[in-house]
């Protein structure tokens, strides 16, 4: 009986967990440092920004990960945008709130 509530319980489980493609359809912007979801988000066509408190360091390092990335924005026509600055990021969050 002991194992029979076990599985009914991880059915249940199932049913109220979501998969991340669920939570990005519902999701109305993004926000990310380095994640490679931002890849999936944008070809939602979805407001997304790159907040990465070491964005020059990042660059410098990662010059082809960030053509790949520029490359994405331009083939999905994405609005997706970088920063590093708190302020940058708040505007992007009250752009998508207004939207």
């Amino acid at each position: 009986n002991a194992k029979r509530q076990r599985k009914r319980e991880e059915r249940e489980k199932d049913k109220t967990e979501k998969s991340i493609q669920e939570l990005l359809r519902e999701c109305k912007y993004l926000i990310t440092d380095y994640s490679s979801v931002a890849f999936d988000f944008a070809y939602m066509k979805k407001p997304l920004q790159y907040f990465q408190f070491d964005y020059e360091e990042f660059v410098v390092i990662n010059l082809s990960l960030y053509g790949i990335i520029l490359s994405c924005k331009h083939i999905y026509n994405s609005k997706f945008s970088f920063s590093n600055k708190s302020d940058s990021l708040v505007s992007f969050i009250k752009s998508c709130i207004v939207e």
